[in-house]
């Protein structure tokens, strides 16, 4: 957690198949229904994906957050 609001977040996948990838990133939540995230997907050594830059939206259908 950086802010209320701001989160640094990642997400890996091991091994050197299709799926192994490593993704650094931020997470905004812009209400409590609505999250904005994006990162840089990375790789594993010996794969053969390409870097590129991930973008998700996430809109729930109820409030994932109490204040």
């Amino acid at each position: 957690k950086v802010t209320d609001k701001l989160y640094l977040m990642g997400d890996f996948i091991s091994g050197n198949n299709e799926s192994a990838v490593l993704v650094p990133g931020i997470m905004y939540n812009v209400s409590n229904r609505v999250q904005l995230c994006l990162g840089y997907m990375l790789p594993n050594p010996n794969t053969q994906k390409n870097q590129a830059v991930v973008f998700e939206f996430n809109w729930y259908g109820w409030n994932h957050k109490s204040h």
